[in-house]
């Protein structure tokens, strides 16, 4: 596997824990001490929780300018510290513990900072159990991204097509007369009957001259502008300063077939259907439909630049690896999700070709790492922090979008994900130079303010440090999940992580550096854990989103080993409710309680993403399979209730407690325990979604389809 050469910088920050600046806000949140402890994430997560301290000192400086900035629709400031995450269950009694009792320990050690005092846990027990050496064993693996044995093996498990296999919908598909084993790859590679192309004709130098007539400078101003405020905060791959500057040029010479002009191109097509979240179209609508004359701008803006990328195929730079990226955004804003795919993994390839060239990566196995900055520095002595910002953040955009997508694809990649971390997390460009703005030039009519650029990149690596501190958990638990296994298929048993033992305390332990994550949020990215009111902002939208993907992820096995259990039993004893062939499904109370956490979490995700359901952005479909992902599992818990309380199986569900080591059991009704009232509301919102979306792509009209069966097989 190749490895990084790189060297963690030096941080600004105490030896044992965060600033004090960090420690305040830490503290003004009520941090529990467990939460505290270190140990809990690895050191590179450490570095960007230094990375956002450093960040907030500097929003502290410019407060007032980014309180005008609120006004203006671009910061929202979501004030008071969010609540500690909870079950979103009601709890089974003796299967959840107490942050407070596990923080009951005797060891601790204090930390001054300043006048704030913060406990930090040096040994964290659990009734029964030792729980920091749990902890010490889950981070014990090698902090890398999740190969493509990982990806695959999550894909085939919790992927919608490998749910639609499971035992509940497989009969119920083929009454309906809807294949369960549909290939997404075959229904993407067929073109929608309503995908938007340009006229035949429109190719070449008519295809150029179309472009020139539909630009002008205050076109170019605006939507480069638009473009650093609704896109690049997302994924601050091209520095504002250079691309106004490039922009400015290619105002002057708009027919040069260069990277550049590749470059401008593709910044002024995704602008073009870009709006901010809360502006989105009213509802009922998709923000700029296919026919609006801002779509077609968007697609002659990106055929000219795809006449324009040929050239840099043969180059190792950035602006090959920006382009190709940038190409992947726009399709994926489309919904030509194959071509995505195909894009992302150029870029992913770009990026290691650019690394690889410049010394920063070493594919020898038995070779030291080398020190990143001394490699910059032999290539390029003038290295500004400004160009490694680049660089890592090209990296991390690469890696994430790529990962996201062959999630859902089941797809090879670039190998940029067998590439281990770099040893340094992304590096924050500088933020205190006016001079790197002014003399970069600006575009004709505009007159951007250093401290409106600098309140617009600290808001974005707000967003994009925490992003990828959460992504780095999200690919630990999948590293946890997935990664020990030796091929063949797992069986439930006490010394494998998917057992009632260990899944409990995996939850807890990731559930814990997941509030940690939370705490460490800056004010403009905090949101509330439990409410579902509309964010209006697309940066903490999105990290709200992904929050809920690892808390599905964590509880998907407790949701898996009810709903794909096959029953055991024989045609007489569908008759004979006496039969003894009839195996009655026994479920632990740990269970039950993950299951209906899971369910709950389902719906949470449903209702809080319905504020962007017609906002169209890069994760536009990534929102709609998760949401039908959500969708199929409370459709498949009431099916499989229905079949329960309908007398299929001829019994009930006999739920198993255990409390201070006494067994009881008593009869229960599974839907009573585990499905929340308020899922047919949550079915219904996601087949508003994919009939909105339907039109856009083959693969969403089958999922509306099956959704649309499969509730209309449910009943009260």
């Amino acid at each position: 596997m190749p490895v990084w050469s790189a060297a963690q910088e030096k941080q600004n920050v105490t030896a044992n824990g965060l600033s004090a600046a960090s420690a305040k806000v830490l503290a003004e949140n009520a941090l529990t001490p467990n939460q505290m402890h270190q140990g809990r994430f690895d050191q590179a997560s450490q570095t960007i929780l230094h990375q956002l301290d450093r960040l907030e000192h500097l929003l502290n400086k410019q407060s007032n300018k980014l309180e005008k900035l609120t006004s203006d629709g671009f910061v929202r400031h979501h004030h008071g510290p969010p609540p500690l995450h909870t079950s979103l269950g009601s709890p089974i009694p003796g299967d959840v513990v107490s942050l407070s009792s596990l923080s009951s320990g005797p060891n601790k050690q204090s930390q001054d900072y300043g006048q704030f005092q913060l406990v930090l846990d040096s040994d964290i027990p659990s009734p029964g159990y030792p729980f920091d050496q749990y902890a010490a064993r889950i981070q014990a693996s090698l902090d890398t991204p999740p190969s493509s044995e990982i990806l695959s093996r999550m894909t085939s498990e919790m992927g919608i097509e490998a749910m639609l296999r499971w035992p509940v919908f497989e009969c119920r598909l083929a009454e309906l007369g809807i294949p369960s084993n549909q290939s997404l790859i075959g229904l993407l590679g067929q073109a929608s009957s309503n995908m938007t192309t340009l006229d035949n004709d429109s190719c070449g130098s008519s295809l150029d001259a179309e472009v020139v007539m539909s630009l002008n400078a205050e076109v170019v101003r605006q939507l480069v502008e638009n473009f650093l405020v609704n896109n690049n905060l997302k994924n601050p791959v091209i520095d504002p300063t250079c691309l106004r500057k490039d922009a400015q040029e290619f105002l002057e010479s708009p027919l040069q077939c260069d990277g550049k002009s590749c470059l401008i191109l593709l910044v002024l097509a995704i602008s073009r259907i870009s709006v901010s979240l809360a502006d989105r179209a009213s509802t009922g609508q998709i923000s700029v439909l296919r026919d609006e004359y801002a779509f077609r701008s968007a697609e002659l803006y990106f055929h000219a630049s795809q006449r324009r990328i040929g050239a840099l195929y043969c180059q190792n730079t950035l602006l090959a690896a920006q382009c190709a990226f940038l190409t992947g955004v726009y399709l994926m804003y489309t919904m030509r999700i194959m071509a995505a795919w195909k894009a992302f993994v150029q870029a992913g390839t770009q990026c290691l070709g650019y690394f690889a060239s410049r010394g920063l990566i070493d594919t020898r196995l038995d070779s030291n790492i080398k020190s990143r900055d001394k490699a910059v520095a032999e290539h390029n002595p003038e290295a500004s922090s400004d160009v490694r910002a680049l660089e890592d953040s090209l990296y991390w955009s690469c890696l994430k979008s790529e990962v996201e997508l062959r999630l859902e694809l089941g797809l090879p990649g670039s190998g940029v994900n067998s590439t281990q971390y770099p040893h340094i997390f992304p590096s924050v460009p500088n933020l205190e130079d006016p001079e790197a703005i002014h003399s970069a030039g600006t575009l004709p009519g505009s007159t951007p303010s250093f401290e409106t650029d600098k309140a617009h990149l600290v808001t974005g690596w707000f967003f994009y440090l925490g992003e990828i501190a959460l992504k780095r958990l999200t690919y630990r638990i999948l590293l946890y999940r997935y990664g020990n296994q030796d091929g063949s298929k797992r069986n439930k048993t006490a010394q494998q992580s998917d057992s009632d033992y260990d899944l409990r305390h995996s939850v807890m332990e990731f559930d814990l550096q997941l509030d940690q994550w939370m705490q460490s949020l800056p004010p403009p990215m905090r949101f509330s854990p439990t409410s579902t009111e509309p964010l209006r902002d697309i940066l903490p939208w999105v990290l709200r989103g992904h929050r809920i993907d690892v808390i599905e992820l964590l509880r998907f096995p407790a949701i898996l080993s009810i709903l794909n259990y096959k029953p055991c039993h024989s045609t007489d004893a569908i008759v004979s409710p006496s039969s003894s062939d009839y195996t009655r499904p026994t479920y632990s109370a740990i269970t039950l309680q993950l299951a209906k956490e899971y369910l709950e979490n389902a719906i949470y995700r449903i209702e809080t993403n319905a504020e962007g359901f017609l906002h169209r952005h890069q994760g536009s479909w990534l929102t709609i399979r998760s949401c039908t992902r959500s969708s199929l599992a409370l459709l498949g818990t009431k099916l499989y209730c229905q079949e329960e309380d309908g007398g299929a199986f001829q019994a009930r569900l006999t739920a198993t407690f255990q409390t201070n080591n006494i067994n009881t059991s008593r009869e229960l009704r599974l839907a009573d325990r585990i499905l929340p009232a308020r899922w047919r509301y949550a079915v219904l919102l996601v087949l508003d979604m994919l009939k909105a979306w339907e039109p856009e792509s083959q693969d969403i009209g089958w999922l509306r389809e099956v959704v649309e069966g499969l509730l209309g097989l449910c009943y009260d």
